[in-house]
């Protein structure tokens, strides 16, 4: 069966799409009669897309394969690679499932690869001849055909059985975030239908400070506490989360560090109420956890519980932005 929840330029996917796709795919793997779930989608949003299903579909429900594919060209363009990751995607499909479907047998040597012995419960993402595990998809490159191949990125010519075993280890840093809102559904008890998760999901607001060369951060902040959603009247902490829950992701410099003009704005943030989490604007830096900054601000917390400094668990800037919202919409 073939289902569209939307058809977009992935540039303009909203919560709500993301939330059409994951009822859909719900649907799809409750479904006795779907096998596997193949899933064509937009590349400038898949790694957001798959790290929000990674986070809120709950993994005993992952009983079959699970494969996302998309194209760098358009499937009209000459030289497109359109066709060619759908062929690595059917062909994954086909390795999960072990060729053991009723009826006309499937043929995966008339794929591009042969791929044998993966684990039937796969979720990922197949593009360019390799596949990526769903938490692990990042896009390194705006244009190459192999935008989404890193370092977790498996080659579909290789046994990859005993290499997905490695990194689902691996990936187990990763769980606890997926476990906030994934395990025993919570994150459906929580929404209970698409009109509340929406409406949930407006009650947050996630702004993003790139620290540069030149800003004027007071200029910035200020900004943000002229429009900073105040409380009720009641001054309580659950008028105030009632009406928005407010944070500021900060993309510093290198390894975390935080122009020493930044500091005081974010103190002033933190006492309006808002939550900071500081990340690197460098793609492949590890961000240090015990900076003279870090130390200074995590010393203070406001009453409100929501208003903390700290720092990003290891996650790409993308993928954070995906999980503060869900923070946002669901403390």
């Amino acid at each position: 069966m073939v289902k569209s929840p939307y058809s977009i330029g992935s540039q303009h996917a909203t919560w709500w799409h993301l939330l059409k796709l994951r009822a859909t795919l719900l649907d799809a793997l409750q479904n006795p009669e779907v096998n596997a779930v193949l899933v064509t989608h937009g590349t400038d949003s898949m790694e957001e897309v798959l790290f929000f299903l990674y986070l809120t579909i709950p993994p005993d429900l992952i009983t079959k394969p699970v494969v996302f594919t998309g194209s760098m060209l358009p499937s009209d363009a000459p030289q497109s690679d359109a066709q060619t990751n759908l062929a690595d995607a059917i062909a994954c499909v086909i390795g999960a499932l072990g060729n053991n479907l009723p009826g006309k047998p499937m043929h995966p040597e008339k794929t591009v690869h042969t791929v044998k012995c993966l684990p039937r419960a796969l979720f990922g993402l197949a593009m360019n001849g390799h596949f990526t595990p769903a938490p692990w998809v990042e896009k390194h490159h705006a244009t190459a055909l192999g935008a989404f191949n890193g370092e977790h990125s498996v080659a579909l010519t290789a046994p990859l059985q005993g290499h997905l075993t490695g990194l689902a280890a691996s990936g187990n840093a990763l769980q606890h975030l997926a476990g906030q809102w994934a395990s025993a559904n919570a994150f459906d008890m929580w929404t209970r239908s698409e009109q509340r998760a929406v409406a949930l999901f407006q009650t947050g607001r996630i702004e993003l400070l790139y620290c540069h060369v030149g800003a004027n951060y007071q200029s910035l902040t200020q900004h943000l506490l002229q429009s900073t959603v105040v409380s009720s009247s009641s001054g309580t902490h659950q008028a105030r989360v009632a009406i928005s829950r407010q944070t500021v992701v900060v993309a510093a410099y290198g390894n975390g560090s935080l122009p020493n003009a930044l500091v005081p704005e974010l103190r002033a943030l933190l006492q309006s109420g808002w939550r900071v989490v500081k990340h690197t604007r460098v793609p492949a830096a590890i961000l240090a956890t015990k900076t003279g900054e870090l130390t200074e601000l995590d010393a203070y917390k406001a009453a409100d519980s929501w208003a903390v400094f700290e720092a990003a668990p290891p996650v790409s800037l993308p993928k954070l932005l995906v999980l503060e919202g869900l923070r946002a919409a669901f403390p």
